[in-house]
């Protein structure tokens, strides 16, 4: 993690002090520098030059730098500099200081003297700071401003994402607020969700304004919404946007699969350390539905029984790899098992045997590993 300040000139350029009066519409940061090296998860400073020239607040870069298109963002003192296109960066303004921390009062403290922005206030955004710069900057906090912050609640997952569009394409061209009775359920059902077990901050975590937040990121996105949306989206809300925006049927199986899932007694609350990794299209509670099945000792048994009977042997169904005729005994009767419908398809539905086929280890980690998930034909004929 890596500690940045964020400067605006309020009495030329942008009205950073009426921003801050909603910092929660605060989402994008323009940069002019070190655009390779500013990444989400790093914390920033909020710096305003001029006159009364200091530190107003705090945040997070939620976002990667990207060339991004014009925003609508009114606090431009000139409207020509708010239709221009920029590399921006996302953020999260989470503190605004109601005592701000003068310059004056930093550059005379020798541990942070020499740090970019007091050396070079000309430089451009972002300024980089030291983490022993960073420290002295926040010890010049009143104790009162000091509490122990919550840390920041993790990203939104994949499943999240698509209930949000669901929801988001069902309504629009209306856009609900916070106050929205299926905005308000939606933010109950994602706190019901097993999938993040580390939630540092449970009062803002999915929370109606968040799911409202989520609702104008898709509208960002969307070339027919009427209104001005988000002035950005993350690349995650636009993937998810091209894959499904254009297929609201497709994506309403998906949802339905989903709430499904959740509610599905044999779905594991805990999720596997390499879920992130082999999470499919329609997200990590279907994923993990798919691999209770895979693993479903007794059925996996049955499948293997009957190939053995009608084979002798229990050969890769894509590669022909056989366990015990490279290893023996050892691999007696030994191969893995992999669920071939579709996860929406497939629901909560009961799993037959010809919904299994038999791979080997490599093979099934590789059909679980594509982007999308291939079909066990698709991968056999990469290997022809």
């Amino acid at each position: 993690m890596a500690y940045w300040i964020l400067q605006a000139n309020p009495d030329e350029i942008y009205q950073v002090f009426d921003a801050l009066a909603n910092p929660t519409a605060i989402r994008t940061w323009r940069v002019a520098r070190y655009r390779q090296q500013i990444a989400p998860g790093d914390e920033f400073a909020l710096w305003a030059s001029g006159r009364n020239s200091g530190v107003y607040g705090f945040g997070v870069v939620t976002e990667p730098a990207e060339l991004r298109p014009p925003d609508a963002d009114s606090h431009w003192l000139d409207p020509a500099e708010a239709k221009r296109p920029a590399w921006q960066v996302g953020i999260s303004v989470e503190d605004v200081l109601d005592n701000p921390i003068p310059r004056k009062d930093l550059a005379r403290d020798s541990r942070f003297a020499n740090a970019a922005i007091i050396r070079m206030a000309g430089g451009g955004n972002p300024f980089p700071v030291t983490a022993a710069e960073w420290r002295a900057l926040r010890a010049h906090l009143p104790p009162a401003s000091q509490p122990e912050r919550p840390g920041r609640n993790p990203p939104w997952s994949r499943d999240e994402r698509l209930l949000a569009l669901d929801l988001y394409l069902r309504r629009r061209p209306q856009l609900p607020g916070a106050e929205d009775p299926d905005v308000q359920q939606l933010s109950t059902f994602l706190n019901s969700l097993p999938i993040h077990t580390v939630r540092p901050d449970l009062e803002t975590f999915r929370n109606p304004n968040g799911v409202s937040l989520k609702l104008a990121n898709f509208a960002a996105l969307d070339p027919h919404y009427p209104g001005a949306g988000m002035r950005s989206a993350a690349r995650s809300d636009a993937a998810v946007w091209d894959q499904y925006a254009a297929h609201p049927d497709q994506l309403r199986r998906v949802v339905g699969a989903i709430r499904g899932a959740a509610a599905a007694s044999l779905l594991p609350n805990v999720p596997e350390p390499d879920e992130e990794e082999f999470e499919a299209d329609e997200g990590r509670l279907l994923t993990r539905l798919h691999r209770v099945r895979e693993r479903n000792s007794a059925l996996v048994k049955r499948k293997k029984d009957v190939a053995y009977r009608a084979r002798g042997a229990l050969p890769c169904e894509v590669c022909g790899f056989d366990f015990e005729h490279t290893y023996g005994d050892l691999g007696n009767r030994f191969i893995e098992a992999h669920h071939v419908l579709p996860l929406a398809e497939a629901g909560t539905a009961t799993t037959r045997l010809t919904d299994l086929v038999l791979v080997c280890s490599n093979c099934h980690r590789m059909l679980h590993r594509a982007k999308p998930w291939i079909a066990p034909e698709e991968l056999r004929a990469r290997l022809a």
